[in-house]
């Protein structure tokens, strides 16, 4: 899914659901991650990390500004935020 500035969104279902999967574990990846999931027109957003990124992928949700849910990449754990 293409969004501005030549980026693009890893998977957006019909349903509206965009969902973005970082494997990096960075500070910068995982906000640029999250930032790409803000400028997505979806009314549900996912960021889907390793479990021991989770802390910090919630953390740099908050600080992009973005609402939506963390999820480890298995697919047993989620958080809201």
């Amino acid at each position: 899914m293409p969004l501005s500035g030549g980026r693009r969104l890893d998977a957006q279902s019909p349903g509206g659901r965009a969902t973005e999967i970082e494997r990096s574990g960075t500070t910068a990846g995982l906000q640029a991650a999250a930032r790409r999931l803000r400028d997505a027109d979806a009314t549900q957003r996912v960021l889907q990390v390793p479990q021991p990124d989770m802390d910090a992928a919630a953390a740099a949700m908050r600080k992009v500004g973005v609402h939506g849910t963390v999820k480890n990449m298995a697919g047993t754990k989620r958080r809201p935020v």
